[in-house]
């Protein structure tokens, strides 16, 4: 899992950066990180956003597993959310800027 989040995180360029100027709160079988993807961020925290004095934009939940079929392009992030292997809450409008992440 941590080599799925080195690969998101070094696919944080300015451009996208600029593009979502967001805090992600990410939840992988129970272990929370924050994706600082603002102009400014960190990038990828340990940790909930909560426990840096962030406030997600939007939250992300999926098994290890799930999510890393998603990043290899192997499941869609469109038909995990619908059956369930995805869940989003927050932003659904800026979810949809996400697929420049995955895959």
């Amino acid at each position: 899992m941590q080599a799925i989040l080195e690969n998101l995180h070094n696919k944080l360029t300015p451009e996208i950066k600029a593009d979502l100027d967001a805090v992600i709160g990410l939840e992988f079988d129970g272990v929370a990180h924050t994706f600082d993807a603002r102009v400014e961020g960190a990038g990828l925290l340990e940790g909930a956003p909560a426990a840096h004095g962030l406030t997600q934009r939007i939250g992300i939940k999926a098994s290890s597993a799930d999510f890393q079929k998603i990043m290899a392009g192997e499941l869609n992030p469109m038909m995990a959310a619908m059956t369930g292997k995805l869940k989003i809450e927050g932003d659904m409008g800026f979810a949809m800027k996400l697929s420049k992440l995955f895959g």
